[in-house]
């Protein structure tokens, strides 16, 4: 999850979040992995909708302006973004 901070740890609204399922031959290792590529996609996604001040928050809701966005929510099968990624972000 990306979330704007506040004074509470990990305690502000949410931005967007990326959940993985966990496969049958997982390792810890192999689930640390795949859990830190989505990541690297996720935060660099919620700086650029930031920048383009496309996010709006309102109380514990963050709001993004989807005007002109294109989004995909699953990613090869492997995981569920919300509220999704945009094409240059998308996971080969």
């Amino acid at each position: 999850s990306v979330h704007i901070v506040n004074e509470i740890l990990d305690g502000g609204p949410i931005v967007i979040q990326a959940a993985t399922f966990v496969k049958e031959n997982d390792t810890l290792e192999t689930l640390k992995e795949r859990i830190l590529k989505y990541e690297h996609k996720i935060y660099p996604q919620a700086v650029k909708w930031f920048c383009e001040n496309r996010l709006k928050i309102e109380g514990r809701k963050v709001k993004l302006n989807l005007e002109d966005l294109k989004l995909e929510n699953i990613v090869n099968n492997e995981a569920l973004i919300s509220p999704g990624l945009e094409k240059e972000f998308i996971i080969n």
